[in-house]
Protein backbone atom coordinates (compact mmCIF):
# COMPACT_ATOMS: atom_id res chain seq x y z
CA UNK A 1 0.00 0.00 0.00
CA UNK A 2 1.48 3.33 -0.69
CA UNK A 3 2.24 6.01 1.92
CA UNK A 4 -0.06 9.07 1.64
CA UNK A 5 1.60 12.56 2.57
CA UNK A 6 -0.86 14.22 4.36
CA UNK A 7 -0.89 17.53 5.77
CA UNK A 8 -0.72 15.61 9.51
CA UNK A 9 2.27 14.08 8.73
CA UNK A 10 3.96 16.88 7.47
CA UNK A 11 3.30 18.95 10.75
CA UNK A 12 3.97 15.78 12.87
CA UNK A 13 7.69 15.52 10.74
CA UNK A 14 11.13 17.46 11.29
CA UNK A 15 10.79 20.11 14.28
CA UNK A 16 14.15 21.25 13.61
CA UNK A 17 15.64 24.53 11.40
CA UNK A 18 15.83 24.73 7.88
CA UNK A 19 18.46 22.09 6.38
CA UNK A 20 21.01 24.53 4.74
CA UNK A 21 22.34 22.47 2.46
CA UNK A 22 21.33 22.39 -1.73
CA UNK A 23 17.77 20.88 -2.91
CA UNK A 24 19.09 19.31 -4.82
CA UNK A 25 21.14 17.09 -2.67
CA UNK A 26 18.70 16.67 -0.33
CA UNK A 27 16.65 13.15 0.55
CA UNK A 28 13.29 12.64 0.41
CA UNK A 29 12.34 12.60 3.54
CA UNK A 30 14.29 16.60 3.86
CA UNK A 31 12.60 18.08 1.30
CA UNK A 32 9.42 17.14 2.75
CA UNK A 33 9.87 17.73 6.33
CA UNK A 34 11.17 21.26 5.24
CA UNK A 35 8.48 22.05 3.17
CA UNK A 36 6.15 20.71 5.82
CA UNK A 37 7.94 23.69 8.49
CA UNK A 38 7.46 25.83 6.01
CA UNK A 39 4.09 25.50 4.79
CA UNK A 40 2.79 25.02 8.54
CA UNK A 41 4.82 28.46 9.24
CA UNK A 42 2.30 29.94 6.37
CA UNK A 43 5.25 30.84 4.37
CA UNK A 44 4.01 29.05 1.19
CA UNK A 45 6.27 30.98 -1.21
CA UNK A 46 9.42 29.68 0.34
CA UNK A 47 8.23 26.04 0.08
CA UNK A 48 8.03 26.00 -3.39
CA UNK A 49 11.18 24.95 -4.25
CA UNK A 50 11.16 22.25 -2.14
CA UNK A 51 7.55 20.46 -3.38
CA UNK A 52 8.97 21.22 -6.74
CA UNK A 53 11.83 19.37 -6.39
CA UNK A 54 9.99 16.54 -4.91
CA UNK A 55 7.40 16.66 -7.92
CA UNK A 56 10.54 16.74 -10.47
CA UNK A 57 12.43 13.68 -8.63
CA UNK A 58 9.82 11.37 -7.90
CA UNK A 59 6.62 12.26 -10.06
CA UNK A 60 7.63 10.19 -12.61
CA UNK A 61 8.28 6.60 -10.81
CA UNK A 62 4.66 7.45 -8.69
CA UNK A 63 3.09 4.38 -10.20
CA UNK A 64 6.23 2.56 -9.56
CA UNK A 65 6.94 3.14 -5.72
CA UNK A 66 4.99 3.17 -2.88
CA UNK A 67 4.90 6.87 -2.33
CA UNK A 68 1.78 9.27 -3.34
CA UNK A 69 2.12 12.37 -4.38
CA UNK A 70 -1.16 13.60 -4.31
CA UNK A 71 -0.63 15.56 -1.56
CA UNK A 72 2.50 17.52 -2.80
CA UNK A 73 0.49 17.92 -6.24
CA UNK A 74 -1.99 20.09 -4.42
CA UNK A 75 0.66 22.12 -2.18
CA UNK A 76 2.52 22.31 -4.69
CA UNK A 77 -0.16 24.07 -7.00
CA UNK A 78 -1.31 26.20 -3.92
CA UNK A 79 2.21 27.34 -3.94
CA UNK A 80 2.45 27.80 -7.55
CA UNK A 81 -0.56 30.49 -7.05
CA UNK A 82 0.81 31.98 -3.85
CA UNK A 83 4.16 32.98 -6.20
CA UNK A 84 1.92 34.43 -8.22
CA UNK A 85 0.05 36.28 -6.68
CA UNK A 86 3.07 37.90 -4.63
CA UNK A 87 4.57 38.06 -8.71
CA UNK A 88 2.18 38.72 -11.12
CA UNK A 89 4.55 36.01 -13.38
CA UNK A 90 1.67 34.25 -15.28
CA UNK A 91 4.55 31.46 -16.02
CA UNK A 92 4.08 30.44 -12.23
CA UNK A 93 0.00 30.71 -12.90
CA UNK A 94 0.39 28.41 -15.96
CA UNK A 95 2.78 25.89 -13.82
CA UNK A 96 -0.34 25.70 -11.34
CA UNK A 97 -2.33 25.11 -14.19
CA UNK A 98 -0.67 22.21 -15.10
CA UNK A 99 -0.67 21.08 -11.56
CA UNK A 100 -4.13 21.23 -11.16
CA UNK A 101 -5.19 19.44 -14.58
CA UNK A 102 -2.46 16.27 -13.18
CA UNK A 103 -4.24 16.29 -10.17
CA UNK A 104 -7.73 16.49 -11.84
CA UNK A 105 -6.98 13.73 -13.86
CA UNK A 106 -4.98 11.17 -11.63
CA UNK A 107 -6.75 11.60 -8.36
CA UNK A 108 -10.53 11.88 -9.54
CA UNK A 109 -12.03 10.65 -5.87
CA UNK A 110 -9.35 12.54 -3.77
CA UNK A 111 -10.90 14.83 -0.79
CA UNK A 112 -9.46 17.50 -2.63
CA UNK A 113 -11.08 16.96 -6.06
CA UNK A 114 -13.77 20.04 -5.51
CA UNK A 115 -11.13 22.58 -4.35
CA UNK A 116 -9.37 21.56 -7.19
CA UNK A 117 -11.46 21.70 -9.90
CA UNK A 118 -12.64 25.08 -8.20
CA UNK A 119 -8.82 26.72 -7.84
CA UNK A 120 -8.70 24.84 -11.75
CA UNK A 121 -11.51 27.17 -13.56
CA UNK A 122 -10.51 29.83 -11.54
CA UNK A 123 -6.78 29.79 -13.21
CA UNK A 124 -8.56 29.16 -16.45
CA UNK A 125 -10.48 32.54 -16.05
CA UNK A 126 -7.49 34.22 -14.76
CA UNK A 127 -5.18 33.56 -17.49
CA UNK A 128 -8.01 34.22 -20.25
CA UNK A 129 -9.52 30.70 -21.33
CA UNK A 130 -12.94 31.73 -20.45
CA UNK A 131 -14.36 28.94 -22.49
CA UNK A 132 -12.16 25.87 -20.46
CA UNK A 133 -13.13 27.86 -17.35
CA UNK A 134 -16.71 27.83 -17.34
CA UNK A 135 -16.34 23.99 -18.55
CA UNK A 136 -15.07 23.29 -15.79
CA UNK A 137 -16.73 25.20 -12.89
CA UNK A 138 -19.61 23.36 -14.68
CA UNK A 139 -18.90 20.39 -13.38
CA UNK A 140 -19.26 21.11 -10.18
CA UNK A 141 -23.04 21.98 -10.85
CA UNK A 142 -23.83 18.47 -12.19
CA UNK A 143 -23.04 14.70 -10.68
CA UNK A 144 -20.77 13.30 -9.27
CA UNK A 145 -19.08 16.56 -8.17
CA UNK A 146 -22.65 18.87 -7.30
CA UNK A 147 -23.27 15.99 -4.39
CA UNK A 148 -19.97 16.72 -2.90
CA UNK A 149 -20.42 21.10 -3.03
CA UNK A 150 -21.67 22.75 -0.25
CA UNK A 151 -24.27 25.61 -0.91
CA UNK A 152 -21.92 28.28 0.08
CA UNK A 153 -19.56 26.98 -2.39
CA UNK A 154 -22.31 26.60 -5.28
CA UNK A 155 -23.11 30.08 -4.58
CA UNK A 156 -19.29 30.90 -5.21
CA UNK A 157 -19.11 29.05 -8.14
CA UNK A 158 -22.25 30.56 -10.11
CA UNK A 159 -21.02 33.71 -9.30
CA UNK A 160 -17.92 33.50 -11.01
CA UNK A 161 -19.62 32.02 -13.65
CA UNK A 162 -22.29 34.62 -14.54
CA UNK A 163 -19.39 37.25 -14.36
CA UNK A 164 -17.64 34.77 -16.76
CA UNK A 165 -20.84 34.82 -18.92
CA UNK A 166 -21.80 38.53 -18.53
CA UNK A 167 -18.56 39.31 -20.20
CA UNK A 168 -19.23 37.21 -23.62
CA UNK A 169 -21.17 39.27 -26.43
CA UNK A 170 -24.04 37.05 -26.32
CA UNK A 171 -24.87 37.28 -22.94
CA UNK A 172 -27.88 35.48 -23.07
CA UNK A 173 -25.98 32.15 -22.94
CA UNK A 174 -25.81 32.53 -19.59
CA UNK A 175 -29.54 32.72 -18.62
CA UNK A 176 -29.74 29.91 -17.07
CA UNK A 177 -26.64 30.38 -14.35
CA UNK A 178 -28.21 33.58 -13.77
CA UNK A 179 -31.28 32.05 -12.90
CA UNK A 180 -29.41 30.10 -10.59
CA UNK A 181 -27.24 32.42 -8.69
CA UNK A 182 -30.42 34.80 -7.64
CA UNK A 183 -32.72 31.84 -7.16
CA UNK A 184 -29.40 30.17 -4.45
CA UNK A 185 -28.20 33.47 -3.44
CA UNK A 186 -27.95 34.31 0.00
CA UNK A 187 -25.25 37.43 -0.75
CA UNK A 188 -26.79 41.06 -2.01
CA UNK A 189 -24.03 41.35 -3.59
CA UNK A 190 -24.24 38.08 -6.18
CA UNK A 191 -28.11 38.38 -6.30
CA UNK A 192 -27.85 41.94 -8.19
CA UNK A 193 -24.86 40.66 -9.76
CA UNK A 194 -27.42 37.91 -11.44
CA UNK A 195 -30.29 40.49 -11.49
CA UNK A 196 -27.67 42.59 -13.63
CA UNK A 197 -27.17 39.80 -15.98
CA UNK A 198 -30.41 38.57 -16.27
CA UNK A 199 -31.79 42.32 -16.98
CA UNK A 200 -29.33 42.70 -19.64
CA UNK A 201 -29.70 39.17 -21.18
CA UNK A 202 -33.66 39.71 -21.20
CA UNK A 203 -33.66 42.82 -23.04
CA UNK A 204 -31.11 41.17 -25.34
CA UNK A 205 -34.13 39.03 -26.17
CA UNK A 206 -36.70 41.62 -25.94
CA UNK A 207 -38.22 40.22 -22.75
CA UNK A 208 -38.49 44.00 -21.44
CA UNK A 209 -41.51 43.04 -19.22
CA UNK A 210 -39.28 40.39 -17.54
CA UNK A 211 -36.49 42.47 -17.45
CA UNK A 212 -38.36 44.98 -15.76
CA UNK A 213 -39.62 43.02 -12.99
CA UNK A 214 -35.76 42.73 -12.00
CA UNK A 215 -35.74 46.84 -10.79
CA UNK A 216 -35.97 46.22 -6.88
CA UNK A 217 -32.96 43.79 -6.83
CA UNK A 218 -31.12 46.44 -9.32
CA UNK A 219 -32.34 48.99 -6.57
CA UNK A 220 -30.27 47.73 -3.66
CA UNK A 221 -26.74 49.32 -2.91
CA UNK A 222 -24.17 47.46 -4.12
CA UNK A 223 -20.92 46.97 -6.14
CA UNK A 224 -23.00 45.40 -9.36
CA UNK A 225 -25.11 48.71 -9.11
CA UNK A 226 -21.95 51.07 -9.53
CA UNK A 227 -20.55 48.87 -12.72
CA UNK A 228 -20.26 50.95 -15.99
CA UNK A 229 -21.81 48.10 -17.97
CA UNK A 230 -25.12 47.88 -16.36
CA UNK A 231 -25.57 51.47 -16.44
CA UNK A 232 -24.94 51.93 -19.90
CA UNK A 233 -27.63 48.87 -20.15
CA UNK A 234 -30.02 50.92 -18.31
CA UNK A 235 -29.78 53.62 -20.75
CA UNK A 236 -30.53 52.28 -23.38
CA UNK A 237 -33.47 50.11 -21.62
CA UNK A 238 -34.99 53.33 -21.25
CA UNK A 239 -34.27 54.37 -24.96
CA UNK A 240 -36.17 51.36 -26.24
CA UNK A 241 -38.87 52.01 -23.65
CA UNK A 242 -39.51 55.81 -24.89
CA UNK A 243 -39.33 54.48 -28.35
CA UNK A 244 -42.16 51.99 -27.54
CA UNK A 245 -43.95 55.14 -25.53
CA UNK A 246 -43.44 53.23 -22.63
CA UNK A 247 -42.75 56.69 -20.22
CA UNK A 248 -43.31 55.26 -17.18
CA UNK A 249 -40.98 52.27 -17.64
CA UNK A 250 -38.53 54.94 -19.07
CA UNK A 251 -38.58 57.23 -15.70
CA UNK A 252 -38.38 54.02 -13.90
CA UNK A 253 -34.61 52.50 -15.10
CA UNK A 254 -33.26 56.35 -15.63
CA UNK A 255 -33.73 56.75 -11.75
CA UNK A 256 -32.09 53.19 -11.60
CA UNK A 257 -28.86 54.76 -13.94
CA UNK A 258 -26.00 55.93 -12.20
CA UNK A 259 -23.52 58.70 -13.66
CA UNK A 260 -19.63 57.95 -13.82
CA UNK A 261 -18.52 60.46 -11.37
CA UNK A 262 -20.88 58.94 -9.05
CA UNK A 263 -19.41 54.74 -9.95
CA UNK A 264 -16.16 56.73 -9.19
CA UNK A 265 -16.97 57.87 -5.76
CA UNK A 266 -18.49 54.39 -4.84
CA UNK A 267 -15.63 52.80 -5.97
CA UNK A 268 -13.13 55.29 -4.16
CA UNK A 269 -14.67 55.26 -0.80
CA UNK A 270 -15.03 51.19 -0.61
CA UNK A 271 -11.33 51.48 -1.52
CA UNK A 272 -10.66 54.12 1.45
CA UNK A 273 -12.77 51.86 3.49
CA UNK A 274 -11.41 48.68 3.01
CA UNK A 275 -8.00 50.52 3.30
CA UNK A 276 -8.49 51.55 6.60
CA UNK A 277 -9.41 48.27 7.96
CA UNK A 278 -6.00 46.75 6.48
CA UNK A 279 -4.60 49.45 8.02
CA UNK A 280 -6.53 48.67 11.98
CA UNK A 281 -5.50 44.99 11.15
CA UNK A 282 -1.84 45.92 11.02
CA UNK A 283 -1.85 47.90 13.97
CA UNK A 284 -3.24 45.08 16.03
CA UNK A 285 -1.25 42.57 14.48
CA UNK A 286 -3.29 40.40 14.16
CA UNK A 287 -5.50 38.92 10.55
CA UNK A 288 -2.86 38.40 8.36
CA UNK A 289 -5.10 36.24 6.16
CA UNK A 290 -7.37 38.97 6.16
CA UNK A 291 -4.96 41.62 5.71
CA UNK A 292 -3.74 39.70 2.45
CA UNK A 293 -7.80 39.19 1.12
CA UNK A 294 -8.21 43.08 1.49
CA UNK A 295 -5.18 43.84 -0.15
CA UNK A 296 -6.32 41.50 -3.02
CA UNK A 297 -9.74 43.54 -3.05
CA UNK A 298 -8.71 46.79 -2.48
CA UNK A 299 -6.12 46.19 -5.71
CA UNK A 300 -9.46 44.81 -8.05
CA UNK A 301 -11.49 48.02 -6.95
CA UNK A 302 -8.30 49.97 -8.62
CA UNK A 303 -8.44 48.04 -11.31
CA UNK A 304 -12.12 48.84 -11.95
CA UNK A 305 -11.78 52.27 -11.06
CA UNK A 306 -8.67 52.76 -13.54
CA UNK A 307 -10.99 51.59 -16.40
CA UNK A 308 -13.32 54.48 -15.53
CA UNK A 309 -11.09 56.76 -16.30
CA UNK A 310 -12.09 57.40 -19.76
CA UNK A 311 -15.49 56.76 -19.53
CA UNK A 312 -17.64 60.33 -20.10
CA UNK A 313 -19.02 61.69 -17.49
CA UNK A 314 -22.78 60.44 -18.43
CA UNK A 315 -24.33 63.26 -16.48
CA UNK A 316 -25.82 64.92 -19.60
CA UNK A 317 -26.81 62.06 -21.24
CA UNK A 318 -28.78 61.03 -18.29
CA UNK A 319 -30.24 64.22 -17.61
CA UNK A 320 -31.15 64.83 -21.27
CA UNK A 321 -33.06 61.46 -21.46
CA UNK A 322 -35.42 62.42 -18.50
CA UNK A 323 -35.86 65.88 -19.76
CA UNK A 324 -36.98 64.03 -22.91
CA UNK A 325 -39.42 61.46 -21.10
CA UNK A 326 -40.75 64.86 -19.09
CA UNK A 327 -41.21 66.65 -22.20
CA UNK A 328 -43.02 63.08 -23.85
CA UNK A 329 -45.48 63.15 -20.51
CA UNK A 330 -46.51 66.43 -20.68
CA UNK A 331 -44.60 67.49 -17.50
CA UNK A 332 -43.06 70.89 -19.39
CA UNK A 333 -42.23 72.85 -16.20
CA UNK A 334 -39.72 69.30 -15.06
CA UNK A 335 -38.38 69.22 -18.78
CA UNK A 336 -37.55 72.70 -19.15
CA UNK A 337 -35.76 72.91 -16.20
CA UNK A 338 -33.69 70.17 -17.06
CA UNK A 339 -32.78 71.26 -20.27
CA UNK A 340 -32.14 74.98 -18.90
CA UNK A 341 -29.51 73.18 -17.00
CA UNK A 342 -27.95 71.51 -19.41
CA UNK A 343 -27.52 74.64 -21.44
CA UNK A 344 -26.28 76.61 -18.31
CA UNK A 345 -24.04 73.88 -17.15
CA UNK A 346 -22.56 72.09 -20.17
CA UNK A 347 -22.04 74.45 -22.90
CA UNK A 348 -19.09 72.30 -24.68
CA UNK A 349 -21.22 69.31 -24.83
CA UNK A 350 -22.05 68.23 -28.74
CA UNK A 351 -25.70 68.53 -27.86
CA UNK A 352 -25.81 72.16 -26.95
CA UNK A 353 -27.44 73.47 -29.81
CA UNK A 354 -30.25 70.91 -28.61
CA UNK A 355 -30.37 71.66 -25.01
CA UNK A 356 -30.48 75.62 -25.76
CA UNK A 357 -33.39 74.79 -28.61
CA UNK A 358 -35.45 72.22 -26.23
CA UNK A 359 -35.04 74.90 -23.08
CA UNK A 360 -36.64 77.40 -25.23
CA UNK A 361 -39.61 75.25 -26.41
CA UNK A 362 -40.16 74.28 -23.35
CA UNK A 363 -40.03 78.31 -22.06
CA UNK A 364 -42.19 79.06 -24.61
CA UNK A 365 -44.72 76.58 -24.06
CA UNK A 366 -45.02 77.31 -20.27
CA UNK A 367 -45.49 80.93 -21.16
CA UNK A 368 -41.88 82.19 -19.78
CA UNK A 369 -41.74 84.77 -22.08
CA UNK A 370 -38.49 86.40 -20.33
CA UNK A 371 -36.75 83.88 -20.03
CA UNK A 372 -38.12 82.14 -23.67
CA UNK A 373 -36.68 85.57 -25.23
CA UNK A 374 -33.23 85.40 -23.47
CA UNK A 375 -32.42 81.88 -24.85
CA UNK A 376 -33.53 82.95 -28.02
CA UNK A 377 -31.16 85.55 -28.50
CA UNK A 378 -28.31 83.26 -26.85
CA UNK A 379 -28.93 80.60 -29.98
CA UNK A 380 -29.46 83.46 -32.23
CA UNK A 381 -26.27 84.71 -31.18
CA UNK A 382 -24.24 81.27 -30.75
CA UNK A 383 -26.00 79.42 -33.77
CA UNK A 384 -27.00 82.30 -36.46
CA UNK A 385 -27.06 78.68 -39.22
CA UNK A 386 -27.80 75.99 -36.55
CA UNK A 387 -29.68 72.80 -37.19
CA UNK A 388 -32.81 74.16 -35.48
CA UNK A 389 -32.69 78.06 -37.11
CA UNK A 390 -35.94 77.47 -38.45
CA UNK A 391 -37.98 76.68 -35.56
CA UNK A 392 -36.05 79.16 -33.21
CA UNK A 393 -37.50 81.86 -35.75
CA UNK A 394 -41.11 80.38 -35.54
CA UNK A 395 -40.66 80.23 -31.97
CA UNK A 396 -39.32 83.67 -31.70
CA UNK A 397 -42.50 84.81 -33.77
CA UNK A 398 -45.06 82.80 -31.71
CA UNK A 399 -43.41 84.28 -28.46
CA UNK A 400 -43.27 87.70 -29.73
CA UNK A 401 -47.32 87.25 -30.38
CA UNK A 402 -47.89 85.51 -26.32
CA UNK A 403 -46.48 88.46 -25.05
CA UNK A 404 -48.09 91.05 -26.45
CA UNK A 405 -45.51 92.66 -28.55
CA UNK A 406 -47.85 92.96 -31.85
CA UNK A 407 -44.91 95.07 -33.79
CA UNK A 408 -42.54 92.30 -33.31
CA UNK A 409 -44.64 89.52 -34.05
CA UNK A 410 -45.70 91.05 -37.38
CA UNK A 411 -42.18 91.37 -38.29
CA UNK A 412 -41.06 87.95 -37.46
CA UNK A 413 -44.05 86.28 -39.11
CA UNK A 414 -43.60 88.16 -42.26
CA UNK A 415 -40.21 87.50 -42.06
CA UNK A 416 -40.57 83.41 -41.44
CA UNK A 417 -43.69 83.31 -44.20
CA UNK A 418 -40.90 84.73 -46.61
CA UNK A 419 -38.56 83.14 -45.63
CA UNK A 420 -39.92 79.50 -45.36
CA UNK A 421 -43.00 79.50 -47.24
CA UNK A 422 -42.75 75.49 -47.80
CA UNK A 423 -42.18 74.43 -43.79
CA UNK A 424 -44.68 72.72 -42.32
CA UNK A 425 -44.89 75.12 -39.72
CA UNK A 426 -45.84 78.31 -42.05
CA UNK A 427 -49.67 77.35 -41.87
CA UNK A 428 -49.55 78.12 -38.36
CA UNK A 429 -47.40 81.14 -38.37
CA UNK A 430 -49.87 82.53 -41.00
CA UNK A 431 -52.87 81.43 -39.14
CA UNK A 432 -51.61 83.13 -36.43
CA UNK A 433 -51.05 86.78 -38.30
CA UNK A 434 -54.29 86.33 -40.13
CA UNK A 435 -56.37 85.75 -37.04
CA UNK A 436 -54.49 88.54 -35.40
CA UNK A 437 -54.99 91.42 -37.77
CA UNK A 438 -58.72 90.48 -37.89
CA UNK A 439 -59.35 90.81 -34.36
CA UNK A 440 -57.18 94.50 -34.81
CA UNK A 441 -59.32 95.14 -37.66
CA UNK A 442 -56.46 95.65 -40.24
CA UNK A 443 -58.05 94.41 -43.11
CA UNK A 444 -56.50 96.67 -45.54
CA UNK A 445 -53.69 95.22 -44.13
CA UNK A 446 -54.25 91.81 -44.11
CA UNK A 447 -55.29 91.74 -47.99
CA UNK A 448 -52.09 93.60 -48.94
CA UNK A 449 -49.59 91.44 -47.43
CA UNK A 450 -51.12 88.46 -48.23
CA UNK A 451 -51.92 89.39 -51.57
CA UNK A 452 -48.30 89.60 -51.74
CA UNK A 453 -47.35 86.64 -50.09
CA UNK A 454 -49.64 84.62 -52.85
CA UNK A 455 -47.82 86.18 -55.65
CA UNK A 456 -44.92 85.19 -54.32
CA UNK A 457 -45.26 82.05 -53.11
CA UNK A 458 -48.41 80.69 -54.93
CA UNK A 459 -47.30 77.10 -53.82
CA UNK A 460 -46.82 77.20 -50.09
CA UNK A 461 -47.73 75.05 -47.47
CA UNK A 462 -50.24 78.06 -46.52
CA UNK A 463 -51.36 78.52 -49.76
CA UNK A 464 -55.10 77.30 -48.70
CA UNK A 465 -54.85 79.97 -45.24
CA UNK A 466 -54.07 82.74 -47.56
CA UNK A 467 -57.18 82.10 -49.50
CA UNK A 468 -59.41 81.62 -46.35
CA UNK A 469 -58.22 84.40 -44.01
CA UNK A 470 -58.69 87.30 -46.86
CA UNK A 471 -61.89 85.50 -47.84
CA UNK A 472 -62.73 86.32 -44.44
CA UNK A 473 -61.49 89.88 -44.38
CA UNK A 474 -63.43 90.22 -47.77
CA UNK A 475 -66.48 89.05 -45.70
CA UNK A 476 -65.99 91.76 -42.99
CA UNK A 477 -65.33 94.35 -45.58
CA UNK A 478 -68.47 93.58 -47.10
CA UNK A 479 -67.09 92.60 -50.63
CA UNK A 480 -69.24 89.40 -50.47
CA UNK A 481 -68.20 88.33 -53.88
CA UNK A 482 -64.95 88.23 -53.42
CA UNK A 483 -65.43 86.70 -49.75
CA UNK A 484 -67.27 84.05 -52.04
CA UNK A 485 -64.61 83.51 -54.82
CA UNK A 486 -61.81 83.01 -52.04
CA UNK A 487 -63.86 80.59 -50.13
CA UNK A 488 -64.73 78.41 -53.01
CA UNK A 489 -61.32 78.75 -54.12
CA UNK A 490 -60.31 76.63 -50.81
CA UNK A 491 -63.27 74.19 -51.14
CA UNK A 492 -62.39 73.56 -55.24
CA UNK A 493 -58.12 73.06 -54.27
CA UNK A 494 -57.74 72.50 -51.36
CA UNK A 495 -60.02 69.66 -50.13
CA UNK A 496 -58.62 68.37 -47.36
CA UNK A 497 -57.65 71.61 -45.62
CA UNK A 498 -58.09 72.17 -42.40
CA UNK A 499 -60.19 75.36 -43.87
CA UNK A 500 -62.94 73.61 -45.37
CA UNK A 501 -65.96 73.88 -42.71
CA UNK A 502 -65.29 77.62 -41.96
CA UNK A 503 -65.12 78.12 -45.82
CA UNK A 504 -68.41 76.47 -46.52
CA UNK A 505 -70.19 77.83 -43.81
CA UNK A 506 -68.31 81.54 -44.69
CA UNK A 507 -69.06 81.06 -48.14
CA UNK A 508 -72.92 80.46 -46.91
CA UNK A 509 -73.04 83.57 -44.73
CA UNK A 510 -71.34 85.72 -47.96
CA UNK A 511 -74.04 84.35 -49.97
CA UNK A 512 -76.95 84.89 -47.79
CA UNK A 513 -75.74 88.87 -47.28
CA UNK A 514 -75.82 88.70 -51.39
CA UNK A 515 -79.47 88.11 -50.77
CA UNK A 516 -78.87 84.87 -53.21
CA UNK A 517 -80.95 82.62 -50.63
CA UNK A 518 -81.54 79.26 -52.68
CA UNK A 519 -77.42 79.11 -52.91
CA UNK A 520 -76.69 79.93 -49.44
CA UNK A 521 -79.92 77.33 -48.06
CA UNK A 522 -77.80 74.76 -50.65
CA UNK A 523 -74.42 75.55 -49.08
CA UNK A 524 -75.63 75.60 -45.47
CA UNK A 525 -77.56 72.19 -46.07
CA UNK A 526 -74.21 70.99 -47.17
CA UNK A 527 -72.55 72.32 -44.45
CA UNK A 528 -74.88 70.19 -42.14
CA UNK A 529 -74.84 67.08 -44.23
CA UNK A 530 -70.60 67.08 -43.92
CA UNK A 531 -69.87 68.03 -40.36
CA UNK A 532 -72.61 67.28 -38.91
Amino acid sequence: MKKIWSLTCFIALFAAGLNAQDIGQMRFSELQGTADRLISAGRLIDADPYLDEILKRFGHVEEESDISLEVPNFLASETKLAVYQETSNRADLVRAKELLERFKTTYPSSDRIVQVVRRLGNVYAELGESDKAIETLGELLVPPLSNRVSMSVEEEVLQTLTRLFYRKTDITEGEGIYRRLLDRAQDVENRVLAASALFEALFQKNEYDEALELAPLLALESEARYRPRLNLALFRASDVFVNEERYVAASLVLNLARTTPQMRAYFEETIERLEGEAEWLRSTLSGSNRISELEREVERLKANLEAMKDLPSLESDLLVRKARNFARTGRSYEAFWLFYRLMQEYPEDSQIEFYTYAAFSQANELEKFEVAAEIGEQYARDFPDGEYAVDFEMGMAVLSHGSGEMERFEERARSFLGSYPSNANAASILALYGSSLIQAGELEKLLNEFRQLEAAHPTSAYADGIHYWMGLAYLNNRDYDSAVDRFETVLRRFSESAYVAESLFRAGVAQFAQERFVAAQETFLKFQNDFP
